[in-house]
């Protein structure tokens, strides 16, 4: 009779010992794309190259490329810089207040001097 812990020790031989090529090659994106600055990093590179590059000038065009949205006798039709600067900009800000109207009823302040005290 053959112990458990020998059987388990032994490897099958359709199991793969280690990572495979596809893991291999994306496993350091995915460890760069979980640090903090990940997000700045590759927005500011994206920024200095668009600037610094050959195609600076379509990078600028986009930007005042016109973005429609129209249904029936109805059309809106703004630049894209517009729509992130008033659209984008106005749903940030109302995900940032429904935060911070979330925050004091999480918290344990009861007045408003605890609250500010807790803000610093």
């Amino acid at each position: 009779m053959k112990s458990r812990a020998s059987d388990s020790s032994k490897v099958s031989p359709t199991e793969p010992s280690g990572p495979t090529p596809i893991e291999r090659i994306t496993r350091p994106f995915q460890e760069f794309s979980e640090t903090d600055a990940a997000g700045g990093a590759l927005l500011l590179s994206a920024t200095m190259l668009a600037l610094a590059s050959p195609w600076a000038e379509s990078y600028s065009t986009l930007w005042e490329h016109k973005f429609t949205i129209a249904f029936e006798g109805f059309a809106l039709s703004k630049s894209v810089l517009h729509w992130i600067n008033d659209g984008l900009m106005a749903i940030f800000f109302f995900v940032v207040g429904l935060e911070t109207s979330a925050r004091p009823s999480r918290s344990k302040a009861t007045s408003f001097a605890k609250l500010s005290a807790s803000a610093r």
